[in-house]
């Protein structure tokens, strides 16, 4: 191999392993994330309303401390979406409201979903 091509190949190499790096991570924290969301659900069908208004809000905490990490990789407009979704559950629970609570949860847990699929090594993610 000629030496020439060895640095473009040493950068191409460090991008694609940041890049399967940033996918790992993003997957472990949308996993973390929609386990903490399917809990605070749990314990609203057993009608505990402060159990999971508290597990929400826990689960905001952990969302919030990786806003930066967000917004450095994940399309703004998805992790805003999320963000809103989040806000609006934890609204919800607190007014106990059932029927809206559950929908919030989905679309919050189908959102984080989309962030997760975004960082994806995937040829249609590439091109």
């Amino acid at each position: 191999m000629k030496k020439e091509t060895l640095l473009p190949i040493a950068v191409l190499s460090l991008v694609l392993a940041a890049s399967l790096w940033n996918e790992r991570a993003m997957v472990n924290c949308v996993e973390r994330w929609q386990a903490q969301v399917e809990s605070a659900a749990s314990l609203a069908r057993a009608q505990d309303w402060s159990g999971a208004s508290r597990a929400l809000e826990e689960s905001y905490g952990d969302w919030t401390a990786h806003h930066a990490y967000l917004h450095i990789v994940a399309r703004h407009d998805a992790a805003d979406e999320a963000d809103i979704l989040y806000r609006r559950a934890m609204a919800l629970a607190e007014e106990k409201e059932r029927g809206g609570f559950f929908s919030e949860l989905a679309a919050l847990s189908q959102q984080l979903s989309l962030l997760a699929e975004a960082e994806r090594c995937t040829a249609a993610n590439i091109f």
